[in-house]
């Protein structure tokens, strides 16, 4: 049995190096985002601790008159979104939750919404 050039092994080897960063490289950028948004901090908490300022965006979902203090707290009303996650904020500008949207997590989804629709 005769091996394949060592070139070819050697360029193998890097497709496949470069394929585990392409998964592990956005997971990693998810962990240091959710360590850097924790639950319950406010937004403007975030923005002294960085230095920077967060763009907040209006989610759309406006809450039922008269809206309660409990119902306030659980409410999405803001939301931004960065490299590998999706950050969401209730009424009072505090992180109620992180979503991920790392790209392997897209694929199985999209894999999951084919495998459903069969």
């Amino acid at each position: 049995m005769k091996l394949a050039p060592k070139g070819v092994w050697i360029l193998s080897g890097g497709l496949l190096l470069l394929a585990c960063f392409w998964i592990i490289g956005p997971e990693l950028q998810y962990r240091r985002e959710v360590r850097r948004y924790k639950i319950g901090t406010t937004s403007t908490a975030i923005e002294k601790e960085d230095g920077t300022h967060l763009n907040l965006q209006i989610s759309g979902n406006i809450l039922p008159e008269p809206a309660t203090e409990d119902m306030k707290r659980r409410h999405p009303a803001y939301y931004i979104r960065t490299g590998c996650a999706e950050v969401v904020f209730n009424d009072y500008y505090e992180v109620i939750h992180v979503w991920k949207r790392t790209p392997l997590l897209r694929l199985m989804w999209r894999i999951n919404s084919d495998w459903a629709a069969d």
